[in-house]
């Protein structure tokens, strides 16, 4: 079986997670992480999502209630989070501002493939983004 990106999308939407982060260290060198995440106890989904676009499913190591099920995360990379993120974008809803935004910076990210000192330029659009990101979690 193989999940269309409109199912993805929905299920994303619902269950899904988008991380990004913006930092810089005492000398000014840039680190930028941009990870999207879904977690859920049927492990079935997670699979089929992976083998669509890759990444990694790890168990779920929240403290766990007696009566929790066991769940799982599926989660990728940057690199791999743009090509998810392009494919589900026209269809997501809850989701959508979050991952325009996510696209962006990592567009801004992927331009500085090496530890580089930022220009303020780019150091104030990077926060920005990842301040709007969180801001949206929240609504």
């Amino acid at each position: 079986m193989e999940l269309d990106e409109k199912y993805i999308a929905g299920f994303f939407d619902g269950e899904g997670c988008i991380y990004a982060s913006q930092r810089v260290d005492k000398k000014g060198y840039n680190s930028s992480t941009l990870k999207i995440q879904i977690a859920q106890c049927n492990l079935e989904v997670l699979e089929l999502i992976q083998q669509k676009y890759g990444g990694s499913i790890l168990e779920h190591k929240n403290k766990m209630k007696a009566n929790w099920r066991q769940a799982w995360v599926w989660q990728v990379p940057a690199h791999k989070a743009v090509a998810f993120l392009e494919s589900v974008l026209p269809y997501l809803v809850v989701k959508k501002e979050q991952a325009e935004l996510a696209l962006e910076f990592q567009g801004l990210v992927s331009s500085r493939l090496s530890p580089t000192k930022l220009t303020v330029d780019e150091l104030l659009k990077r926060q920005i983004l990842v301040k709007k990101i969180k801001e949206l979690k929240k609504i």
